[in-house]
């Protein structure tokens, strides 16, 4: 092994760097994949803050074998709550989830586990854009009401002011 990441400099220990998530050790066998994605989510669970979750789930490795890749996007749909994580923690790993979508319809055509697995990720990545979606429309009606609550402000201030300067 490496004692530094190429891909970023730090130093490493074990298969992942815990810094930016890249594939630093040697990973030939499903063993060794499933071993970098349970220490890769050991990194994400220790990192310190919202950016540094980010950087690991968008940098760590997305595996070749099937049940592997299900396992590491099975984690990554735990990170997609935004009530427990702030704005970059759920959007990488909602990214990570459409990647590995696509690298298994791509590696296992006609597997009807993957098929499954495929199907239950859309769903909840459906999901998850649904309440984003609500949380933003939420969102603009309070701003919406704040803006007219100002604009209301405003014009009372205006009339008083008004008739200060007339009466």
């Amino acid at each position: 092994m490496a004692d530094r990441c190429q891909s970023c400099g730090s130093e490493v220990r074990g298969r992942i760097c815990h810094f930016c998530g890249s594939v630093v050790g040697r990973i030939e066998t499903p063993e060794a994949e499933a071993e970098a994605i349970q220490e890769l989510h050991v990194a994400i669970s220790e990192a310190r803050d919202d950016q540094a979750r980010a950087r690991l789930i968008s940098g760590g490795p997305l595996p070749d074998d099937r049940d592997v890749l299900l396992d590491a996007a099975l984690r990554a749909t735990q990170l997609l709550d935004p009530k427990n994580y702030s704005y970059e923690t759920p959007h990488a790993a909602l990214r990570r989830i459409e990647a590995v979508a696509s690298k298994l319809r791509v590696l296992a055509p006609g597997d009807d586990v993957a098929q499954r697995g495929v199907n239950e990720l859309e769903k909840r990545l459906s999901e998850f854009q649904a309440a984003v979606a609500r949380e933003e429309q939420a969102g603009n009606k309070a701003v919406f009401g704040i803006l007219v609550v100002a604009v209301a402000l405003l014009a009372a201030v205006a009339y008083g002011t008004w008739r200060l300067l007339t009466g």
